[in-house]
């Protein structure tokens, strides 16, 4: 039994994926022009070699609430992608009431959540399919919502659940509460996995300096290097105009304080107003600021509408699209302590790596001799059934019933 414990994940097959295609026209509308914000993360984790690793999450920040609509889809967990694509929010904002009809299609990703209810594409991944026809360069899932009523004098009377979840920070802004049918919300709401790669790569050398460089020369633009080594955190900025960076790691023992204002600022630029970039900062504090080392980038919207198409009917009056880009990284010295962890089966220490212990195990296993990478995947067989356990299911679903 390897360590790695990846069930057979069935897909529909390409034929039966949505490439594209006219929405209806709304049914009802009005002449009022509506601004749309939306904001979103890519997250990552870099080979040796720069490029993203294919990875399956074992654990999520925090759920996501019960009534989010989910695929069908019995081990979300396990499916595997090289860019986990987490909370993409579409806001608007309208002077009177109006309706809108809305389609995102996913290009080599499939989408795995959203609310209020849509329309998806695919319905379902439990029906027999080969697992090629998701990794392949055609495949593309889609959602599209029809009436999205905009009711900006409507009460912000939105349904939530017991329990803490990041899903509500969402809301603290000034965008017109949304109705679909009977639910309502702040905001349309999306999530899924992709298997394409990442707009850059980035290297981390032995002295500490990591290389960052984007495909096809397109300018970079501003980067922040974030580490948190056991709540010691620090982070340098970057930005270039060309198609390459070099970073020197931060300074652990500088402790410079500001990185959410930071970021919120970096966002305010990309074009979203000063609530929205706070909301974004806050839903995803604790999962970019946690223990690691990570480099955050900015996609330039040109890339978003590339990976992302979004139709709206009738068209806005504007469309900013703010996506912050996380590319995770192991350093020499974590990459030394988690091969350390595996050959003494010390499971506390592995399970710090939280979701990406898998990919950041695959990558000591990559550089070990022979010999070595035999006594590690041993050790990651025998502890896999309590290392496995100590992961929730990166599904809400899982606990809903």
């Amino acid at each position: 039994m390897p360590y790695r414990v990846t069930p057979t994940v069935v897909l529909l097959a390409a034929s039966t994926v949505l490439t594209g295609g006219s929405l209806p026209s709304p049914q009802s509308s009005s002449n009022t022009p509506v601004i749309v914000h939306e904001w979103g993360t890519f997250t990552s984790v870099a080979a040796d070699d720069g490029t993203a690793v294919q990875w399956v999450p074992r654990q999520a920040p925090s759920e996501l609430p019960c009534f989010v609509e989910r695929l069908q889809l019995q081990i979300k967990g396990y499916l595997p992608g090289t860019v986990r694509m987490e909370t993409p929010v579409l806001y608007f904002y309208a002077q009177a009431q109006t309706s809108v009809d809305v389609g995102v299609r996913f290009r080599q990703g499939l989408l795995t959540e959203w609310y209020p209810k849509a329309q998806a594409t695919p319905t379902s991944l439990n029906t027999p399919a080969s697992l090629g026809a998701y990794r392949r360069p055609e495949f593309e899932g889609s959602l599209s919502w029809s009436g999205v009523t905009i009711t900006p004098d409507a009460n912000a009377d939105f349904r939530t659940e017991p329990g803490a979840s990041h899903y509500y920070q969402a809301r603290n802004t000034d965008a017109a509460p949304l109705r679909v049918g009977s639910q309502t919300e702040r905001f349309l709401f999306y999530r899924g996995v992709g298997m394409f790669p990442p707009p850059i790569q980035t290297t981390l050398d032995d002295k500490g300096r990591v290389s960052v460089t984007s495909a096809g020369g397109v300018p970079i633009g501003d980067v922040v290097l974030f580490e948190n080594h056991g709540g010691n955190m620090s982070y340098r900025m970057g930005h270039a105009t060309t198609g390459r960076l070099t970073l020197d790691m931060p300074d652990l023992d500088e402790q410079p304080a500001g990185l959410a204002a930071t970021l919120e600022d970096i966002l305010v630029k990309q074009g979203l107003y000063r609530k929205e970039a706070a909301a974004m900062v806050s839903t995803w504090s604790e999962s970019w600021f946690e223990e690691g080392t990570r480099l955050f980038y900015f996609m330039p919207q040109s890339k978003v509408e590339e990976i992302l198409p979004l139709q709206i009917r009738p068209e806005p009056a504007s469309i900013v699209r703010a996506f912050v880009g996380r590319m995770e990284l192991l350093t020499p010295a974590a990459r030394e302590n988690l091969e350390k962890a595996i050959m003494a089966s010390d499971t506390g220490a592995m399970l710090k790596y939280g979701r990406f212990l898998q990919p950041f195990a695959d990558i000591v296993l990559a550089r070990a001799d022979a010999r070595s990478r035999a006594a590690l995947e041993q050790r990651l067989k025998d502890n896999a059934f309590t290392l496995w356990s100590g992961f929730p299911p990166a599904a809400a679903a899982a606990t809903c019933k």
